[in-house]
């Protein structure tokens, strides 16, 4: 199950022209509902936004992009908590600026 507040690897090529290539890692920051056919207003498809993550850092500032959770594979656990620690320092660390 995919889920928004976690890290995956996008395991297709679907994304390329967007920066993101197969295998690299990004940051579920929300998801929406969008249908899927304008006919069919009661079918829908959860979608998910995602920001882009760099040598681990995700990207505050670079305007996220919407995937679907089929394209998306689970970093292991042990990833899963390194990137979630680097990105609690980074954004502490802007907390700190703001305060400053």
């Amino acid at each position: 199950m995919v889920e928004v507040g976690k890290f995956y690897k996008v395991n297709n090529s679907r994304y390329v022209e967007y920066g993101i290539k197969k295998w690299d890692i990004v940051y579920l920051a929300g998801e929406m509902m969008l249908p899927l056919k304008e006919e069919d207003p009661y079918l829908h498809r959860k979608l998910f936004v995602a920001a882009y993550v760099v040598d681990g850092h995700v990207q505050g500032d670079k305007k996220p992009i919407t995937v679907d959770g089929l394209t998306l594979t689970p970093v292991s656990k042990v990833k899963q908590e390194e990137l979630k620690a680097m990105m609690e320092e980074d954004f502490s660390q802007g907390e700190e600026l703001l305060d400053a």
